[in-house]
């Protein structure tokens, strides 16, 4: 926390802009110095390129552009007040509100470039593409190919291709930096968001149990042991069944794509090419059954015996930041997570150790709650890669917007049009407000799309799942409840405006509705009165 001692807010007239260096902002955790900024952060995409994104905030933008009306904002501006008076702000620095005010107004700038983008969707024009050399002339304030050099371990070409994932974000940065009067507020933006940050990790070592915190510090680490603990031989069948699934579930998109009349034999040649190139991780087996790959990640780890654990904890989050953006572990680390990863420019998997459980996938359980459960989210990770977004890049991960005809994109626009207007009708009751059919389209139609394919492919298999006695249910019907079942959550009136106003996600029970009702074997399966809420009919479908 020595940085906190720099800090303009503190310092009052006393501080000497010429001292402040974005570029050398460096913080010393035990025995490491690193430099962290809080404005954006780098890291390699699985198809290896280099992309830049906004830093992720504390606060939600959402609840930052609200201001000092939001009570979460009051609360984090507060928290600035109490650690400027803590540190006995008022010796050299009677205005210092006016300081933290900025510091604030700077912050609520930033979340309102964050969110404009998320207007319009269908645009993708905000994710930009330029070389290294572009990106030094577009965005100035920094020396970027020193950095990425840094972290690469290698000097780059100012040729490599960087990928800008939100440029309207990058530009306010941009002109932060190219204002003179912005230098006092960045430099005590940086040092009061370092000085949080530190605060944030001692409050949760105090609120979390020992084995949350090494879990969420040490995920490679804990998933080696996860392994070691686990069953040798069911890892492998594990392993295997999934691949079978993904298999079958990977030729039934590919038939549905044949299938399609409304795309021309050029972009369908292009989308096979993309689909046979697909590539999937589960649950990170061959990194953590190989404990020499897991030796490797934390070699250059270094904890000193005497810092505290304050310190230790720090340091490996700086540690694990580093090798995210550098190597190909960034899915592992968060490999105890009930989470999965899908990537656009690599058109690639994950499946998290979390998800190989009973609620999604278990090795004893009937074809229908596998493939209803596990295998409706492999058909929608999958089919993202042919979503708004995901057309435009080809089978290596290179962005092309080329890989679709006029007429093939224009048919698959028109066909989306039906998914927005159904779920623009969803109402939230709560919160009294609709679902924004444009900003999650590119979820829903992966949701009907996945849970078709998935269907399918279950279909096939059907032979080898009986009745039960005693249960009321058919193997079929099981399939679709399995589906609605793993989407069960529970979210606040709060949650819920944030997801009306700004997430891709809509509420899962719409998510499960809206794809349900857009299934004629659905409705088949549970003998749906035609016209009723659950088989209407004007469905919508884009594969």
């Amino acid at each position: 926390m020595k940085a906190i001692e720099h800090w303009p807010v503190l310092k009052g007239s006393k501080w000497n802009e010429s001292t402040f260096d974005f570029r050398k902002s460096m913080f010393k955790v035990g025995n490491t110095t690193q430099w962290k900024n809080y404005l954006f952060r780098l890291y390699y995409t699985y198809g290896r390129s280099i992309a830049v994104e906004p830093y992720p905030t504390g606060l939600s933008p959402e609840d930052l552009v609200q201001g000092l009306n939001n009570t979460k904002v009051n609360e984090y501006y507060n928290s600035m007040i109490n650690l400027a008076k803590k540190n006995n702000v008022s010796i050299h620095n009677t205005n210092y509100e006016d300081d933290l005010k900025k510091i604030l107004d700077f912050e609520i700038e930033l979340a309102r470039a964050r969110l404009l983008p998320l207007q319009n969707l269908n645009s993708t024009s905000n994710e930009v593409r330029m070389t290294l050399g572009e990106l030094m002339n577009n965005y100035s304030f920094f020396n970027w190919q020193e950095y990425i050099s840094y972290l690469s371990g290698s000097p780059v070409d100012l040729s490599k291709i960087i990928i800008i994932k939100n440029a309207n974000y990058m530009k306010k940065v941009n002109e932060s930096f190219n204002s003179t009067e912005m230098k006092r507020t960045l430099a005590n933006y940086i040092i009061w968001k370092h000085a949080d940050d530190n605060v944030k990790t001692a409050r949760d070592l105090e609120s979390e149990n020992c084995v949350d915190i090494v879990s969420s510090k040490l995920p490679i680490a804990v998933g080696a042991i996860y392994f070691q603990n686990y069953n040798n031989s069911k890892i492998i069948n594990v392993e295997n069944e999934i691949k079978k699934m993904i298999l079958n579930i990977k030729s039934q998109i590919l038939e549905m794509i044949r299938d399609a009349t409304w795309i021309d034999n050029s972009t369908k040649t292009n989308i096979f090419e993309k689909l046979m190139s697909f590539k999937h991780e589960i649950g990170g087996i061959r990194i953590f059954t190989n404990n020499s790959r897991t030796n490797e990640f934390y070699k250059n780890l270094e904890l000193l015996d005497d810092e505290n654990f304050n310190d230790a904890i720090q340091g490996i989050k700086l540690f694990e930041e580093k090798v995210r953006s550098t190597s190909g572990f960034g899915f592992f680390m968060n490999s105890i997570a009930s989470h999965f990863y899908q990537s656009d420019a690599s058109f690639s998997q994950g499946y998290n150790l979390m998800m190989l459980q009973s609620d999604f996938f278990d090795i004893e359980q009937p074809n229908y709650m596998n493939y209803g459960a596990l295998g409706t989210t492999i058909g929608h990770e999958m089919t993202h890669g042919l979503d708004i977004k995901g057309i435009n890049y080809d089978a290596n991960g290179r962005w092309n917007d080329s890989q679709w005809t006029s007429f093939s994109k224009n048919n698959f626009h028109n066909k989306s049009k039906c998914i927005i207007e159904q779920y623009n009708n969803f109402t939230v009751p709560e919160v009294g407000l609709n679902v924004n059919g444009t900003i999650t389209q590119g979820e829903t139609v992966a949701d009907n799309s996945g849970i078709k394919a998935a269907y399918r492919a279950y279909k096939e298999l059907l032979n080898n799942d009986k009745k039960l006695p005693g249960l009321e249910y058919t193997p079929e019907q099981l399939f679709w409840i399995s589906f609605a079942n793993s989407r069960c959550e529970i979210n606040s009136n709060e949650l819920l405006r944030n997801k009306y106003l700004s997430d891709v996600h809509p509420p899962i029970k719409f998510r499960v509705i809206g794809a349900l009702s857009n299934m004629p074997e659905f409705a088949k399966d549970f003998n749906c009165p035609s016209g009723s809420n659950m088989n209407p009919t004007k469905k919508c479908s884009v594969w």
